[in-house]
């Protein structure tokens, strides 16, 4: 495995243990110090400043995402195409 597979990993388990340690609460509902021992739980070793950069990552892979799917669309309706429209 890479070092950047590896990182990535990591930062997708931090996600969903802390999806997991919110237990549905919003983020500020919840104890910081509390959150990071359940990820720690299940992700050894990680620090408040590691959260927060794979919380960042997640926004800007989506943000990435979600302008990818809008030039596809673009250019599909740029084309005299129709972009999927759900029913």
């Amino acid at each position: 495995m890479s070092a950047r597979a590896h990182t990535t990993r990591r930062k997708e388990e931090i996600l969903l243990a802390y999806i997991r340690a919110l237990g549905g609460r919003w983020p500020w509902q919840t104890d910081l110090g509390e959150v990071l021992q359940a990820i720690s739980a299940v992700v050894p070793g990680v620090t408040a400043a590691e959260l927060r950069a794979a919380v960042a990552w997640s926004i800007r892979e989506s943000k990435r995402k979600e302008a990818k799917l809008e030039r596809a669309v673009r250019e599909c309706v740029a084309a005299g195409g129709k972009p999927w429209v759900p029913k």
